[in-house]
């Protein structure tokens, strides 16, 4: 990621991916057309890790003694870089590590992996964060209860994205370590150590008296 006067924050700062060449090999953008390409001289704006737009839908519903509440959410125009993809997709990894299969094509390549806007990816989503369905009983005027209610509720239900990492959420802060002392300039970057999400269902029952 690169920090820039004139230049938004949150860039990420690479090469030009252009597809392989008749050996197997991986070609990029000779950007400075000196003396073909250049990892460190041929780079250049590849992506941003910042979102665009974001939203959030929370609403109920109820239908005679049914309630239904959702909450919807999204995020739009960041982008990620994938770190997994860099690493498993090298070619020289391929003979030791459980590679990709998108890193079959490049199995002819004898290099390390050159870090390019391949390993880019719009991360834009949309999750149903949590959903709650519930069920009101009617209750008689002699009951010790005023209101009992049975319900089910999920978190992380469903996620809507064409990214291909681990988790589409905005990376706001570049923290390798895990410590909770990341970098804040240095946004859009999905580390190898992210964990998977986990989704989760709680059933309840609320009573009145």
């Amino acid at each position: 990621v690169r920090i820039e006067e004139g230049q938004p924050i949150g860039g990420i700062y690479g090469a030009q991916y252009l597809g392989l060449d008749d050996d197997g090999n991986w070609m990029h953008a000779d950007l400075d057309t000196v003396m073909g390409f250049n990892p460190v001289n041929d780079r250049t704006y590849i992506g941003n890790g910042l979102p665009q737009y974001q939203l959030g839908i929370n609403n109920t519903f109820t239908y005679k003694n049914f309630d239904f509440n959702f909450f919807i959410r999204g995020v739009f125009g960041h982008d990620l870089v994938n770190t997994n993809r860099l690493y498993y997709e090298s070619p020289v990894n391929i003979s030791e590590l459980n590679g990709l299969a998108s890193a079959q094509e490049n199995r002819d390549a004898k290099q390390f992996a050159v870090f390019s806007d391949r390993y880019v990816e719009d991360a834009s989503f949309v999750k149903l964060d949590n959903a709650t369905l519930g069920y009101n009983f009617n209750m008689p005027d002699n009951s010790y209860f005023s209101k009992i209610r049975v319900y089910i509720s999920g978190q992380n239900l469903a996620t809507f994205t064409n990214y291909t990492g681990v988790d589409p959420e905005v990376r706001f802060v570049d923290d390798p370590d895990g410590d909770g002392f990341g970098d804040a300039l240095a946004p859009g970057i999905e580390r190898r150590s992210t964990y998977l999400t986990s989704r989760s269902f709680t059933f309840g029952l609320n009573v009145g008296f």
